[in-house]
């Protein structure tokens, strides 16, 4: 998703008396952070707390484009972090002229705070910056509804997810169950038939993604070879990513 939009473009009407306090994301804040993605999310658990937190100190603080200008915020309440939006820094070409891109990725609001102002605050202070281009990846559709009435575009070529599935019956049969479109005992009794089906379909159909013998060779990505071929794979896109050996 992408944006051009400026904050002075937006309508922004002070009613909430409840509305969290905006400020820069600092240091300190990461395990109040970390804590916040485990509630938002907490199937997708870390190996531990450090880790999480570690995650987030080598991504925002240590980054080779972290830029003071385009800093990460929080939501707080009464002390409490509440929401958290990231702000990635990234040097681009656009038309082979140098600009600020603002890249927004893990954006998080507490659950219980979701029908708030929380969101819009924290993405209005994403687009108080002087990027000149703000784009945002991984959206939920709560997100991507956000995006668009703050006049963000969606574009659908690069939304489509494609999938392959290894056992398409089981797969299909997960697709029926996950939309409760069967009852639950009829699921039951389809799986064994499901499996019977990939089964023979297996033996019908080989593998495709079996490796064939090649004489091409792998070798670890350095930052020189990748520099070297990057314009190969974006010399004709408008926007381009900006790479240096760091």
């Amino acid at each position: 998703m992408r944006s051009a939009v400026k904050p002075r473009d937006l309508l922004w009407q002070r009613t909430d008396l409840a509305k969290a306090t905006i400020r820069v994301f600092a240091e300190d804040d990461v395990p109040a952070v970390a804590a916040l993605f485990a509630r938002v999310y907490p199937d997708q658990r870390w190996s531990s707390q450090a880790a999480c937190e570690s995650y987030f100190r080598e991504m925002l603080f240590d980054n080779p484009w972290r830029d003071l200008d385009l800093p990460s915020w929080v939501a707080e309440e009464r002390g409490r972090i509440i929401g958290f939006q990231t702000v990635m820094p990234r040097p681009m070409l656009f038309r082979r002229r140098p600009i600020r891109v603002a890249v927004s990725t893990q954006f998080m609001v507490e659950p219980e705070r979701r029908h708030g102002f929380t969101a819009l605050q924290l993405i209005q202070a994403c687009l108080s910056g002087p990027q000149d281009l703000t784009l945002a990846d991984g959206a939920t559709d709560l997100s991507q509804r956000i995006w668009r009435r703050i006049g963000g575009a969606v574009p659908l070529l690069y939304n489509v997810h494609w999938t392959r599935p290894l056992r398409p019956a089981r797969y299909a049969l997960s697709l029926l169950e996950g939309r409760a479109a069967l009852p639950p005992p009829l699921t039951f009794a389809a799986r064994p038939l499901a499996a019977l089906a990939d089964a023979v379909a297996a033996r019908l159909f080989p593998n495709r993604f079996l490796r064939e013998e090649t004489e091409l060779a792998e070798d670890v990505l350095d930052p020189a070879t990748m520099l070297a071929h990057l314009p190969d794979a974006t010399g004709g896109n408008a926007l381009q990513p900006v790479y240096d050996s760091r």
